[in-house]
């Protein structure tokens, strides 16, 4: 048995085969085959030079994929044909980047017990005419049944990759060999990505990285000990689209995507220029959002991160309290005040610190994990820690973003910032000042002229630069402050 692409030669022979299961499929035209050979969405089985079986396949950039026919002739039955079909469209799935495959099978047919046997799990159910089909689905990446692991060093740095799978891939392969194959640290230990935004093949790799059945070589050489789902809050907050959208879709994603650590509850973030109303409003959204979230998806419960907004005391407590009676057991910190743009830009304020003092005496007392949204640059987590601010993780994109717009991060100072080349001769001077006041010289900035002029080599930097302050910064905290002493 041999099984392969089809060719335009093959036709014939797929089209007698799906004629003779026209019970079950129905008329099935030449035009739909021939254009599923040209685009090699279509499968054979040949024995002996004969074309026995066949299966119409699509991989789609959503992450999945979807048998739409398959048929073995009747006297090539019980041979294990259907499931080497079954087994190549797999793989071709597995390649495309798709983390699962589903198809549908009328309910009165014997078919229905070869798919549960190869491990698919049937959904529902629905008509199609008078005919009732099942849905079946197989996850193609197994579920994450190891608990995440945290940081013995300081606190979990969550580095935000939601971002093109090459961009991760060359991120990675760079990080490594600017050490000769042997860092001595790994800031992409802790992984944060938003699946409603990142590309599906983005996604998939980072759960082949989670899993460790990458073939990438870099993946492999750096574990990936934890997973965090982000909502995409951030895209309600600036606009993008609305929270019932943000809500919808992220259910559906949910469902989809049962592989991953920790995985944040729907947000809808107040916005400085909201109303003490319109702020109320939010929470109370974010709140009946989540517990219909934990309704829907009750293995979600020992995973989720529900997050914590508002703009008084009243509020965070109100959330951190229903959270708690839910059972969730780690929420997280985004209600800063906002600027710019479309109210892109988050900002760390007295009024902030003040409110997460209160958060994280709270959710200590609870027995509560706290996560802080975007303060996992230098200037935040100092101020975090001036504060006595201790939360169990932290996550940051800005080191990619900084980057991007020329500029440099060091430890316990302000960024070096570039925007012409007429700044660039003060810049090597900044730069070469500040490493030797912060001590700090990584391989990516031991080249002045090339930190200046590579982007990827900056973000690496500035990755470098986040990851070592959140760790050197916490790493001998054991004694906070009295966090009730201001109040």
């Amino acid at each position: 048995m041999r099984i392969r692409l089809a060719q335009v030669e093959d036709l014939q022979a797929v089209k007698a085969i799906a004629d003779r299961h026209k019970r079950v499929f129905g008329f099935l035209y030449s035009s739909m085959f021939l254009e599923a050979i040209l685009q090699e969405r279509l499968f054979v089985a040949e024995m002996d030079g004969q074309v026995v079986g066949f299966v119409h396949f699509r991989c789609c950039r959503d992450g999945h994929a979807t048998i739409y026919e398959i048929a073995v002739d009747e006297g090539f039955k019980g041979k294990g044909i259907g499931r080497a079909l079954v087994e190549a469209v797999i793989q071709r799935a597995k390649d495309f980047g798709c983390l699962s495959l589903r198809l549908k099978c009328p309910a009165d047919l014997p078919a229905n017990r070869f798919y549960e046997k190869l491990g698919f799990t049937r959904l529902g159910m629905e008509r199609q005419g008078k005919r009732p089909l099942n849905i079946w689905e197989k996850l193609l990446v197994p579920v994450i049944t190891k608990p995440p692991q945290e940081d013995e060093r300081g606190i979990c740095f969550y580095v935000g990759l939601t971002i093109a799978r090459w961009r991760i891939q060359l991120l990675v392969n760079t990080f490594i060999a600017a050490y000769d194959g042997k860092p001595p640290m790994s800031p992409f230990s802790h992984v944060i990505i938003s699946p409603l935004i990142a590309p599906p093949t983005a996604t998939a790799l980072i759960a082949e990285w989670r899993l460790g059945t990458s073939t990438n070589a870099a993946l492999k050489a750096m574990p990936l000990l934890s997973v965090m789902f982000d909502s995409g809050g951030y895209q309600v907050q600036t606009g993008k689209f609305s929270f019932t959208t943000l809500c919808e879709r992220l259910l559906s994603v949910y469902r989809e995507y049962n592989w991953s650590d920790w995985y944040v509850l729907p947000d809808n973030p107040p916005l400085s220029s909201d109303s003490d109303d319109e702020v109320e409003r939010k929470v109370k959204e974010t709140l009946e959002a989540g517990e219909r979230f934990l309704a829907e998806l009750p293995w979600l419960r020992e995973r989720a991160v529900g997050v914590v907004h508002g703009r008084t005391i009243k509020q965070i407590l109100w959330a951190l309290n229903t959270w708690h009676k839910l059972g969730v057991s780690y929420v997280a910190f985004g209600s800063f005040p906002t600027c710019g743009k479309d109210s892109s830009v988050n900002l760390l304020s007295e009024e902030s610190l003040r409110l997460l003092r209160i958060i994280q005496a709270e959710a200590a007392e609870k027995g509560l994990k706290l996560h802080l949204f975007g303060v996992g640059s230098p200037m935040p987590l100092l101020r975090l820690s001036e504060a006595g601010i201790k939360p169990t993780s932290v996550d940051s994109n800005n080191w990619s973003k900084a980057a991007v717009y020329g500029h440099v991060l060091f430890p316990n100072s302000a960024q070096v910032r570039f925007a012409s080349p007429s700044q660039l001769h003060h810049a090597k001077r900044e730069i070469a000042d500040l490493q030797t006041r912060t001590k700090h010289i990584c391989p990516f900035c031991r080249n002045i002229d090339k930190l200046l002029s590579d982007k990827w080599i900056r973000q690496l930097h500035n990755l470098v630069v986040c990851y070592e302050t959140a760790t050197k910064i916490y790493k001998s905290t054991t004694n906070l402050p009295s966090l009730f002493a201001d109040f």
